[in-house]
């Protein structure tokens, strides 16, 4: 029994370590918010970094497998807050861009955007551009 308590005692600290450190990286640097859409327009917030390259703003979804990813797949409009400014977009999936916008993602984001790629990979990363919507009278 004695040998279980220190085993969680240790492995527990690190645990709790690896998600502080990720939560503090995740969060460094400009974060937007991107409001995705649901099938009954249920509307589902997500913070995620953002990058500027080629004259346009790129999001990153670390694969296809979160559900705000799964939402854009279904329905690309969403809704962009990035500082004070707000606007519509669409978002539009650019794997083969994958490279660049890492790359991108690094020189922003820096030690932050290591520990995210150390912590979970960026073999699977999938860059989106967000082609700003207008309104046209």
């Amino acid at each position: 029994m004695r040998r279980l308590g220190l085993i969680i005692g240790t492995i527990l600290p690190i645990v709790a370590g690896i998600f502080g450190l990720q939560l503090i990286a995740s969060e460094s640097g400009e974060v937007v918010v991107v409001t995705t859409f649901g099938s009954s327009d249920d509307s589902f917030s997500t913070r995620l970094w953002v990058v500027d390259y080629d004259n346009a703003a790129w999001i990153r979804a670390g694969s296809s497998k979160p559900e705000w990813y799964q939402r854009i797949a279904e329905n690309p409009r969403i809704e962009v807050r990035r500082g004070a400014v707000a606007f519509s977009a669409l978002s539009d999936p650019r794997p083969d861009l994958r490279p660049v916008i890492n790359e991108a993602m690094r020189g922003k984001y820096g030690w932050a955007d290591n520990v995210i790629e150390f912590l979970f990979g960026r073999e699977t990363a999938i860059p989106i551009q967000l082609i700003i919507q207008t309104n046209q009278d």
